[in-house]
């Protein structure tokens, strides 16, 4: 049965599938800075669906400028690999 609970890592395995079916091999969020509370659940989120830290995006360093447009902002840039999180989330959501 899926709860409430269950909504975002169904999202997340469903985002991964099209990625998988594209031929992706990893996938990138942003968990932007918009206060230090909301940036702090947003990298315990992304971890808990199985992605990790890759590098801080800020506003000093001209290489994040490509970053900051795509996503709108600083923050944590975090990644996981699409086939291994598939497998992560593969049994949990498998009867639905």
């Amino acid at each position: 049965k899926l709860n409430l609970a269950d909504l975002g890592p169904l999202m997340a395995y469903a985002m991964g599938k099209l990625a998988s079916d594209r031929g992706l091999k990893k996938v990138e969020f942003l968990a932007i800075f918009d206060s230090e509370l909301q940036h702090k659940n947003l990298v315990r989120y992304y971890k808990f669906i199985g992605c990790r830290k890759v590098r801080s995006v800020g506003e000093e360093l001209a290489e994040d400028v490509p970053l900051r447009l795509l996503y709108g902002g600083v923050g944590t840039l975090m990644e996981t690999d699409v086939e291994e999180n598939l497998r992560r989330w593969a049994n949990r959501f498998r009867s639905i």
